[in-house]
């Protein structure tokens, strides 16, 4: 404490403290601008990645209104993907009881590797499944003209 006290009573404390004050309120006024352009380029693409994936579901809307065969292979689809899912959930839960087993009978190493496939597998599969059925069933239901509560996931 008795350092701290001598430290403040220092010409050169003082000096740098200001010196280091002066270069951080430099920085950020340097900072603040080119954060305030970044915000802006991000806000650009995703407005044109918006407008892009915009323009490719309603083409692909259009070209399932034209073929009525595509659309029951896209209803056939999400029955598959959401079996699929429940396989996945399947997996993480037989997964997840290995893993307490394990914790249980006191082999940690073996509860940390079931621990870990089972968070893999929700973490990966299980949503990259749900996001497909959930596009694929956003497109049918505009194809029917059917509310999202028809076919959702």
């Amino acid at each position: 404490m008795e350092e701290i006290l001598q430290l403040s009573k220092s010409p050169a404390f003082w000096f740098s403290s200001i010196f280091i004050a002066f270069l951080m309120s430099l920085f950020a006024s340097f900072t603040k601008d080119w954060i305030e352009e970044l915000k802006l380029k991000i806000s650009k693409r995703r407005q044109l990645k918006r407008t892009n994936n915009e323009k490719a579901f309603l083409e692909k809307v259009n070209e399932l209104t034209n073929d009525p065969m595509l659309v029951s292979v896209y209803l056939s689809n999400i029955i598959f993907q959401k079996i699929r899912n429940v396989l996945y959930y399947v997996i993480t839960y037989v997964m997840m009881c290995f893993a307490l087993n394990n914790v249980v009978n006191g082999n940690f190493d073996a509860a940390l590797i079931f621990g870990g496939v089972s968070l893999f597998v929700f973490a990966i599969p299980v949503q990259l499944t749900a996001s497909k059925i959930n596009r694929m069933s956003s497109l049918v239901n505009a194809v029917i003209k059917e509310d999202n509560e028809h076919f959702k996931h």
